[in-house]
């Protein structure tokens, strides 16, 4: 039978009453003998038998392999995993969704404002929901590259729309304003060699697409362990030499094509201009799109709806910098050597 599952809606709606709760203070004999005696009321799979003290508060869970094995005269305390997971029953379905995926349950219980068990979610819900909250997990992960989320998205009204989307388009617009300010900085660089023009276009393509790409791999890591480092810092040496390698490959074919534009006498200085310029901006650009998510993390803001757009403009900016830089630096090298005889 299909169901619509509105993901909004509380836990405790869709919550089985709990039938399989054991005391802490009893002996597994005892805790098996109480489940056995409710053997008529319980329904579906038997999977887990949650533990809770005096006052019914959840203090942890036997699986039912534990159960069985464990020594009949040992109490539940003793035998049980305190490392117990649950979920609110005001909370939302996609809360408890999240939670089966990232911790591979079978069961989910369902606890009051005190810790007082009072049900579960069976992994049957969960499967029956996934379908769903995979749609909108894509659709959040788009909406939120662009700096917006989809419950704002939702939200009507062109006013609303304008404050929701102005703030991440500013840092845009500051980022191309700085690129803007860059290049007039280095007007006689690009007086010059008018080629470089034709390239900006080019650079700032690569470290836009590395940027991302670096941002998408970063960003899990950042949810999953937000406050250790060695574990991102062992990303950040990965990234930097794969942008490495990938900045040497594409700035090779980028210095070929530099070798059909421009004056003859340029060319060869163009080539090299766009080999290092290439693989700077290529390793810069994947610094930012690994370490701007974790920088974020760390200020107290959401990486997710700010670490796309603040990416990309600090890759722009440094493209643009050390494309012009460069090119600036192997231009005056060439005008201070003497000319060969």
């Amino acid at each position: 039978m299909d169901t619509t599952f509105d993901l909004d809606q509380p836990v405790v709606q869709l919550m089985t009453a709990m039938q399989t709760a054991v005391g802490a203070d009893q002996t597994i004999r005892e805790a098996i003998e109480s489940l056995r005696q409710r053997a008529g009321s319980i329904t579906g799979v038997l999977l887990y038998a949650y533990v809770v003290d005096d006052a019914d508060r959840l203090v942890g869970f036997l699986s039912v392999r534990r159960l069985l094995l464990s020594s009949p005269d040992a109490k539940c305390r003793d035998m049980m995993i305190r490392q117990t997971v649950s979920v609110r029953f005001d909370a939302p379905l996609r809360t408890a969704f999240e939670i089966f995926s990232r911790q591979r349950l079978l069961a989910l219980p369902v606890t009051d404002d005190e810790g007082r068990l009072l049900g579960t979610i069976g992994i049957q819900t969960y499967t029956e929901g996934a379908a769903e909250l995979a749609e909108q997990r894509q659709a959040d992960e788009l909406f939120q590259r662009i700096g917006m989320s989809v419950e704002q998205a939702r939200l009507g009204g062109s006013v609303r729309g304008f404050v929701l989307r102005m703030p991440w388009l500013s840092c845009n617009i500051v980022g191309g304003i700085a690129c803007a300010v860059i290049a007039s900085l280095f007007e006689q660089t690009t007086t010059a060699i008018v080629a470089l023009v034709f390239f900006l276009p080019l650079i700032l393509t690569l470290g836009e697409a590395v940027a991302i790409q670096a941002h998408t791999i970063a960003m899990p890591l950042v949810e999953q362990s937000p406050r250790q480092w060695p574990p991102f810092l062992r990303r950040l040496r990965i990234e930097f030499s794969s942008a490495a390698l990938l900045g040497i490959a594409c700035g090779v074919i980028a210095a070929g094509a530099a070798l059909c534009f421009g004056p003859n006498e340029q060319r060869t200085t163009m080539a090299l201009i766009m080999l290092c310029s290439t693989v700077f901006g290529m390793v810069a650009s994947a610094m930012a799109g690994t370490l701007v998510p974790m920088v974020l993390r760390q200020l107290h803001l959401d990486p997710k709806l700010a670490a796309g757009p603040v990416s990309l403009v600090v890759a722009d900016v440094m493209n643009t910098l050390g494309y012009l830089a460069l090119a600036a630096i192997f231009l005056d090298a060439n005008l201070s050597s003497p000319p060969t005889p």
